[in-house]
């Protein structure tokens, strides 16, 4: 299976809490903009992960041979079926990326960090969408559009930080070569603020979208695309 270099990570993964000056990995400076961006065009790419039972079973191909701290299961928050939800007043937002087996696994969750504290601003620009009627075969192109015309207009939320990191190695047999095997690195993080500050910040920043000309030009071009659609279709 090959083994894996504990050396690379000397501190508590699970524990250590990250504030929201959380500083990326020499690779992962300056990715906010693009880690929302990707989340829409390729809804994350969560869509065909699974999580496997305990160590060494393997579900779909995929055998995970080491996770953080020795665990045998996947923490419950680590799932990826609930991005975001409400707790005992606090929102909690899931970060999650997938590298290759061989990535530092500090870098992999700083990325994971950068996620999780992009995730309020992808959140609230689909609600946005949704208010506005947006179709869902044009939500992810439009999201997308909306958030870089908006790239300098991250949502305040200095009590936000990272309660909770994860991370787990896999190795998946090759679907060309059965005999070939793929290592990965998964890692999972967990923001958590006050749900009187994320809405709080949320109408604020409603209120600068409904404000922003070319975010109105955009659903402009949008209704009259959806419009058009629909007269074709009579």
């Amino acid at each position: 299976m090959g083994t894996i270099n504990k050396s690379l990570e000397q501190r508590d993964e699970s524990s250590v809490l990250i504030k929201n000056n959380v500083q990326g990995s020499k690779n992962g400076g300056g990715i906010c903009v693009l880690l929302i961006s990707t989340c829409f065009l390729l809804s994350c790419q969560t869509g065909s992960v699974t999580n496997s039972e305990e160590i060494g079973a393997r579900t779909s191909r995929t055998m995970v041979i080491e996770r953080a701290d020795g665990l045998q299961s996947s923490p419950d928050w680590a799932s990826l079926t609930k991005s975001n939800y409400e707790e005992a007043g606090k929102m909690y937002f899931l970060g999650y990326i997938e590298v290759d087996g061989d990535s530092l696994k500090s870098a992999a969750l700083n990325m994971s960090d950068e996620k999780a504290l992009s995730e309020p601003m992808k959140s609230i620009v689909q609600e946005f969408l949704d208010q506005n009627q947006v179709g869902e075969d044009l939500m992810q192109s439009t999201g997308q559009r909306i958030i870089s015309a908006t790239r300098g207009s991250r949502i305040p939320l200095p009590g936000m930080y990272i309660s909770k990191r994860y991370w787990e190695s896999i190795e998946t047999l090759s679907s060309k070569n059965e005999s070939g095997v793929n290592s990965r690195l998964r890692a999972y993080s967990l923001g958590e603020v006050s749900v009187t500050e994320y809405q709080r910040a949320k109408q604020k920043y409603l209120e600068r979208l409904e404000g922003n000309t070319e975010v109105q030009n955009i659903l402009k071009e949008v209704g009259a695309k959806q419009r058009d659609r629909l007269l074709s279709s009579q």
